[in-house]
């Protein structure tokens, strides 16, 4: 039976000088033929051991599309059916690098390079070239695991070790899932990872007001703060979701309200949430490029009342608080002490507060249900307004940085994919000039407004179910995950807490 091999090779390139063409080398019964994948790097640039192209400054300016694309191409040709790939057929490395070429996000497709990348080393550490399936077992397991923290071995801190190993845990679970190795027993069978202290740091309801409040300069200043809230209040959506978010992922239920339904980039996980008055606010402000005149300036009317009311709803409160009456004790002691006084006028004064304090307390139920009014209706016509472009733009994207790119694949091209990546860099730099700004200590970036729309829901006691179909996660356990690194639960004493819940119960002196 002939045996084939594959693998990369760069040949001189004909008519330019230091420039290599690198090629897909197929090699059958030791006879090696060439076909060329049209790339053309510099000679220098090309590392044969590794079989990669040389990145950073001083090498390829798209190294790292160049590289995943080659070893997409590679990958494709070691899995074929009816190929066989010499001694490795069974490595179970090169199977979870074609599992991981077909991620469909760059960031998520890197992160899990590098976790195999270090199990690389570990074999290479351990003088094994490659790693069977017949070899994957929870000796393995326990072993890659302990060296990952080793300060000779891997180095890694906790929370990292433990990334790689979920990765790896997944990979082992997609393997056996696809029936390419069925294991007598799940590698991972009794494995447990350690715990990691590291809380993840999220804004606080001071830090969203100081974030509120601004009132940024420049252009991308406020679109980067625009794009946050609307990633908040469109239930934590990732930036990477968002920048993909279509107006034909909008809708209007049966109930009149307006709803979005997308499939996440990182899971395809198909998520629907119902878009609130603070998302709609947000997503109105990239809409101008559309003639919604008509749309904008009935918007505009009730806007400007809902303001008006919120204005003196807030002035009305102020004006309650500040009524303090007198009790009756104060009152009784001062007729007791100057008896032959008319305190008449202490009375009539009394009543007077009362009056004006049930005057105001009436004036702010009205102010409130006016705002309502005014909320309701002015969320109708963001509705109608967004269902009138989605008819005449239904492709069109709702950030106008990713208009004409996207058109609603479900995998991003390479040049697509880059594009999102520098504008989530972008982003992210705006924001932190603005905490800067501001005076927000912690760390803020796109996902920022992921944590704390989940935080939020977690300290309010939400059921954990609901909350992991709102972040689109595609088990509960990942939500569980998720919230041990949001919330420290040593911040907060219960004691007293349950302690309160016996406070009738009378319980001294019994």
């Amino acid at each position: 039976m002939s045996k084939t091999t594959y693998a990369l090779a760069a040949l001189n390139h004909g008519s330019i000088k230091d420039t290599k063409v690198i090629n897909l080398r197929v090699t059958t019964n030791r006879k090696p033929k060439y076909k060329s994948l049209k790339i053309n790097v510099k000679a220098k640039n090309w590392d044969q051991k590794n079989q990669r192209v040389k990145g950073g400054l001083r090498g390829e300016p798209n190294a790292d599309l160049i590289n995943d694309k080659i070893h997409k191409i590679l990958l494709k040709a070691q899995t074929e059916e009816n190929t066989h790939v010499g001694k490795r057929e069974n490595s179970f490395l090169d199977y979870a690098k074609y599992i991981i070429g077909g991620t469909h996000t760059h960031g998520t497709r890197q992160n899990r390079y590098r976790a195999i990348k270090k199990l690389e080393t570990y074999l290479d550490y351990r003088g094994l070239e490659d790693l069977p399936f017949t070899k994957l077992d929870n000796i393995f397991i326990e072993g890659y695991y302990s060296w990952l923290m080793m300060p000779d071995g891997g180095g890694l801190a906790v929370s990292t070790a433990n990334e790689y190993m979920q990765i790896l845990d997944q990979l082992v679970d997609k393997t056996i899932l696809s029936g390419k190795h069925h294991f007598n027993s799940h590698p991972f069978l009794g494995h447990r990872r350690k715990k990691t202290d590291n809380i993840l740091e999220v804004l606080d309801d001071t830090d969203l007001k100081k974030l509120i409040e601004y009132r940024p300069r420049t252009v991308k200043q406020k679109q980067a703060k625009s794009v946050f809230f609307m990633m908040m209040h469109l239930s934590g959506i990732r930036i990477s979701d968002i920048l993909t978010l279509t107006f034909s992922n909008f809708f209007v239920d049966n109930e009149g309200r307006l709803m979005v339904r997308y499939k996440t980039q990182k899971s395809s996980k198909v998520v629907t949430t119902r878009v609130n008055i603070e998302a709609a606010l947000e997503i109105i402000k990239f809409l101008h490029p559309y003639d919604v005149k008509k749309q904008t300036s009935t918007f505009i009317t009730h806007n400007l009342e809902y303001t008006r009311l919120r204005a003196r709803l807030k002035q009305a409160k102020r004006e309650y608080e500040s009524i303090i009456p007198s009790t009756l004790d104060s009152i009784y002691r001062t007729m007791t002490e100057e008896p032959d006084k008319d305190y008449m006028w202490l009375l009539e004064r009394e009543a007077k507060a009362e009056r004006k304090k049930e005057h105001l307390r009436i004036e702010i139920i009205h102010c409130e249900e006016k705002m309502e009014e005014h909320k309701r209706k002015m969320m109708n016509n963001i509705a109608d307004t967004i269902m009138v472009i989605k008819k005449e733009h239904p492709g069109d994207t709702i950030l106008p940085h990713m208009r004409g790119l996207y058109k609603g694949e479900d995998r991003l091209s390479p040049e697509v994919e880059a594009i999102c990546n520098n504008f989530k860099t972008k982003n992210n730099q705006a924001l932190k000039r603005i905490a800067k700004k501001v005076g927000i200590k912690k760390k803020i970036s796109n996902h920022q407004a992921r944590h704390v729309f989940a935080m939020k829901l977690f300290l309010k006691g939400v059921n954990m179910h609901y909350i992991s179909l709102a972040l689109g996660h595609s088990n509960i356990a990942t939500t569980d995950k998720y919230r041990q690194k949001l919330i420290d639960d040593r911040l907060h004493d219960v004691t007293d807490d349950f302690s309160e819940t016996f406070k009738d119960l009378s319980i001294w002196g019994n």
